[in-house]
């Protein structure tokens, strides 16, 4: 298994490194570390500064890895890269060529998030990946899992597929996976696909159906109350949790405060 976890330096990337690394030494997977530095920013005339900036850009990578050394299992060292251009292409095609498993990426939070939906760079990383991406708040301190939910609608599921990475991960953590379901007055009493229980079967945890106006918000407030270290949802056409990332005004709403997410796409 491999995990890639881009960073920028900044302080909020490297709180999203350490998470990728405790999933590594859990998941007893190789951590693949890279940046991207976009020499477009750089106008004609400082184009002679290229070879300075690559030089610094190892050493800050060198600091980074003498800084998480600690962290990392000793048998099982990190793969580092340096990237020039487009970081959008850059990380969809270390994911194509790598054969990585997930993807972890760090937000500011809400602010952020909305431009981790939205903005050219991300949104286009997660449009096109195929894999199971974390996303990780700068909020987030507990670089553990301890409590698991998947947030699901009332789809029929064609097949278990997108539970593979959930499943790996509660069986790792030693964990259970609840199920919420929010629900509108009118909704359909039935919560959701049944099958979705027998997938789970052993590492199934408690089933809430939760009633709410509106759902981001609800949502939002379950997870937080019952302190979640991780939520899962589902990248789906045509069901709320594809419309809860790709969809402006509801990406508004969500406010993304402390728990990382698991997007985990799902092909009927």
């Amino acid at each position: 298994m491999k995990i890639l976890c881009p960073i920028d330096f900044t302080p909020v990337s490297l709180n999203g490194l350490q998470y990728a690394v405790m999933l590594s030494n859990k998941l007893k997977a190789k951590l693949h570390i890279i940046n991207v530095y976009n020499f477009g920013d750089l106008t004609g005339s400082a184009s002679f500064m290229e070879q300075e900036i690559r030089e610094k850009l190892k050493e800050k990578m060198a600091q980074v890895l003498t800084g998480i050394a600690p962290l990392i299992h000793e048998d099982n060292l990190p793969v580092t890269n340096i990237f020039f251009g487009s970081a959008e292409l850059e990380i969809l095609d270390y994911v194509n060529q790598n054969e990585i498993d997930f993807l972890v990426i760090s937000t500011e939070g809400k602010k952020n998030l909305e431009n981790f939906i939205f903005g050219s760079t991300s949104k286009t990383v997660v449009e096109h990946l195929k894999i199971p991406v974390i996303v990780v708040p700068k909020t987030t301190t507990n670089h553990s899992i301890n409590k698991i939910v998947l947030a699901i609608d009332s789809d029929e599921i064609l097949n278990d597929s997108f539970l593979e990475s959930p499943k790996q991960l509660a069986i790792a953590f030693d964990t259970k996976i609840d199920i919420v379901h929010i629900v509108k007055s009118n909704d359909n009493p039935l919560p959701f696909d049944p099958f979705v229980m027998e997938y789970l079967k052993d590492i199934l945890g408690e089933v809430y159906v939760e009633e709410g106006g509106n759902i981001l918000q609800t949502l939002n407030k379950f997870t937080e109350e019952k302190k979640y270290d991780l939520v899962i949802m589902l990248k789906q056409s045509h069901n709320f949790l594809h419309r809860l990332f790709f969809e402006s005004k509801a990406i508004k709403e969500i406010g993304i405060a402390r728990s990382p997410l698991l997007i985990t796409n799902y092909d009927a």
